[in-house]
């Protein structure tokens, strides 16, 4: 079934067609919570606002639109709340940047490359952090990023930007550049 043809079974108040809709955005929608929150709880609870909102509001989706927009929209409003509420970040990931010894040791592996990259991203203004996580983890174009946070196409480039250099700057990465440049040479 389309999606189009889910958010018409939606408005229909078609049980299913919320099951399918929820099955399919599900785990992006968590992916997407949680590297805005960088907490595994506040971004299930995330997910779910997101979920309940987009599907309260479903029927001002204009016609022909996607629902995976709409959707992130509401998860990354539901985020930016409860981190403004929480007013701090656990550190998930933060053992595996930490637990390095600087030394370069060609065993480093994905999952602490990934984890050093979360906890700069934690480090970044929540501003930057948004328009990062829609455009380079949900490669959404910019367009849609702007119409998602709620600011112009400018701000959004300004945003990357600043937030791009701000994370080739950060110390908990600084470690690992070495091992990136030659990765590259070699």
């Amino acid at each position: 079934m389309s999606e189009q043809e889910l958010v018409r079974g939606c408005l229909a108040g078609d049980e299913s067609s919320y099951e399918e809709l929820f099955n399919r955005y599900q785990a992006r929608a968590l992916r997407t919570a949680y590297a805005l929150t960088g907490d595994r709880s506040e971004a299930e609870d995330a997910k779910q606002e997101g979920f309940v909102q987009a599907f309260k509001t479903i029927h001002r989706l204009a016609p022909g639109h996607e629902f995976g927009p709409w959707l992130y929209r509401s998860v990354v409003w539901a985020a930016r709340n409860r981190a403004r509420k929480a007013r701090r970040w656990r550190e998930a990931f933060s053992r595996s940047a930490a637990a390095a010894d600087g030394t370069g040791a060609s065993g480093i592996d994905d999952l602490d490359l990934r984890g050093a990259l979360v906890d700069a991203l934690r480090g970044l203004p929540a501003d930057q952090r948004e328009v990062l996580v829609l455009r380079f983890y949900l490669d959404l174009p910019e367009a849609e990023v702007a119409a998602i946070v709620g600011c112009a196409l400018g701000t959004v480039k300004s945003r990357a930007a600043r937030g791009l250099r701000r994370l080739a700057s950060s110390p908990g990465l600084a470690w690992r550049r070495p091992n990136l440049e030659e990765s590259v040479h070699a």
